[in-house]
């Protein structure tokens, strides 16, 4: 796989995340950017358009099908992940108030996981369904799941909690920084993402805009050159 294009590549990552087949996404960029690449061609030339403009259309309409499916994707990966970092922060927050009412960090996982509801829950329930089937640490299996799904937080905070129950830190202040911090971050991540999608809603309103000028302007240019 690491012969295909940069444009083609998709991280393992984003696969599990995504719950997408790598052969499936690779055979349907191809499949369309076949399509797109013939619909380049036969539609313009019925338009009477030349054929070097038939030509760049279908290498533009092809380029945008291979890379469609690979982004459709990457981003869905990525606003996946995102809810994962969310409810990463839930789990903590849940997880401070069970360790608040003498609940060892231990308890208090399991059971901030089984009060969650959704995927992202319903994953590290199984996470942790599966390490205590194998005799494994809750801690191990986490960092397993976050390596996995490239969730950075999710390995940082297994690695933290560990580190607490191991040395006999404040668990209560470790989970609540931990918490505070991520719960930041999701928020500065959300704001980015409002502003670029504000900045995206400004683009239609600048092609409405030249559309108007050019067919309230298309008569007079018209016009004057005829009469020229």
């Amino acid at each position: 796989m690491n012969r295909l294009p940069p444009f083609l590549r998709l991280d393992e990552t984003d696969l599990v995340v995504a719950r997408a087949d790598r052969r499936i996404v690779i055979r349907e960029s191809l499949v369309l950017g076949a399509v797109s690449t013939l619909a380049g061609l036969v539609l313009p030339a019925l338009a009477g358009i030349s054929p070097v403009g038939c030509l760049l259309l279908a290498a533009a309409a092809g380029s945008g099908g291979v890379v469609l499916p690979v982004h459709r994707a990457r981003t869905k990966a990525r606003r996946l992940r995102g809810e994962f970092d969310l409810a990463i922060s839930v789990l903590l927050d849940l997880m401070n108030i069970q360790t608040a009412g003498g609940s060892g960090i231990e308890t208090a996982l399991l059971s901030a996981a089984s009060l969650g509801d959704g995927w992202c829950f319903r994953w590290i329930r199984e996470c942790l369904a599966g390490a205590q089937a194998s005799r494994r640490s809750y801690w191990d299996a986490l960092v397993e799941l976050g390596e996995e799904t490239g969730c950075q937080s999710l390995v940082e905070i297994a690695h933290s909690a560990r580190m607490a129950g191991e040395h006999g830190a404040r668990i209560r202040q470790t989970l609540a920084s931990k918490s505070s911090s991520l719960r930041a971050r999701n928020l500065a991540r959300i704001e980015f993402e409002a502003q670029q999608r504000t900045e995206q809603m400004g683009l239609p309103m600048v092609v409405l805009f030249v559309s108007f000028l050019v067919f309230v302007g298309y008569p007079a240019l018209a016009q004057t050159m005829t009469a020229v």
